[in-house]
């Protein structure tokens, strides 16, 4: 196989560096000039992605912004179209605000809707709990803070929570460790609105700490393709390494799968991640955000 023996891939597109939140965890609002989808950006790449994607078994394909939801319609419909892939959706509720599960050209390439509830948590009300019967809404919340996440829990007893994730706080530099995740299990274990499948992702933190090295190899395993910046880059758009989008450096992240681990820098010049799930993190002095993971029982 030309793609040196790749079969499973992550393909992770960030169509919009643009979003109507501002999450703590987030890089993207750190951006001074983000970028956004344009219908000459999926001309020019989708064709080629889409031959490279055919090319594996199973690809696990999503799609993330900022925020979907703030992509026009039609222009996210294009997109869906001409890469003609079941697809993974990230938002924060406003994809499904606007209708676009129900969009009659948007709909057909859904394969599930990953409903992160964040950036409003503590004593903010959710009006709708969005329901399918014919399409799985996966329901959770990602936060920084363990109280803000058990106030918004309880606020909230209309939502079944499906999974709970603490990101660490890259604004004010704050990372979360195991001890971080026994409490927020001891709040939330005895609440009827979190899902078994939630408790178990917490307590996984706990008893298994090695299993997040697991989970950090798998993320920086992702192939992130920013369509809006016509970019690949693990770390997205806060570092100083920023890959030219083409085809040659897809494959060439591709041949590399899975990534070598954070200690060390691959071909392409990226030895760093943003997105890691928990441990010990610490952050550049020049606050371009650039982590490097630490080991996790290091004191």
């Amino acid at each position: 196989m030309w793609l040196g023996g790749l079969t499973v891939a992550c393909f992770s597109f960030i169509l919009t560096e643009v979003c109507d939140w501002e999450c703590n965890y987030c890089q993207f609002p750190l951006l001074n000039s983000p970028n956004e989808l344009t219908t000459e950006k999926i001309i020019k790449h989708t064709p080629y992605i889409k031959e490279i994607i055919s090319k594996t078994e199973n690809p696990y394909v999503e799609m993330q912004g900022g925020e979907i939801g703030l992509i026009g319609s039609n222009m996210l419909a294009l997109f869906l179209e001409e890469l003609d892939q079941q697809i993974i959706v990230s938002t924060n509720g406003l994809f499904m605000e606007r209708g676009y599960h129900l969009n009659e050209r948007i709909r057909p390439y859904l394969r599930e809707i990953m409903w992160h509830v964040c950036d409003k948590p503590g004593d903010y009300k959710l009006e709708v709990d969005y329901n399918d019967d014919d399409l799985f809404i996966n329901k959770g919340i990602v936060h920084d803070d363990i109280s803000n996440i058990v106030t918004f829990i309880r606020r909230n007893p209309h939502i079944t929570f499906n999974y709970i994730e603490l990101e660490c706080d890259i604004r004010h530099k704050r990372s979360h460790h195991v001890e971080d995740y026994r409490r927020l299990y001891d709040h939330i274990v005895e609440l009827s609105n979190v899902s078994n499948n939630a408790l178990q992702i917490v307590k996984r933190r706990i008893d298994n700490p090695d299993s997040i090295s697991d989970r950090c190899r798998k993320y920086h395993s992702v192939v992130s393709i920013n369509l809006a910046s016509e970019t690949i880059c693990l770390c997205q758009r806060v570092t100083d390494i920023n890959v030219p989008l083409t085809r040659d450096n897809l494959i060439g992240r591709l041949k590399e799968f899975p990534n070598k681990f954070f200690e060390q820098r691959d071909s392409m010049g990226c030895a760093s991640c943003i997105r890691l799930c928990c441990g010990k993190y610490e952050f550049d002095a020049r606050e371009t955000l650039k982590i490097r993971r630490l080991d996790f029982n290091e004191s």
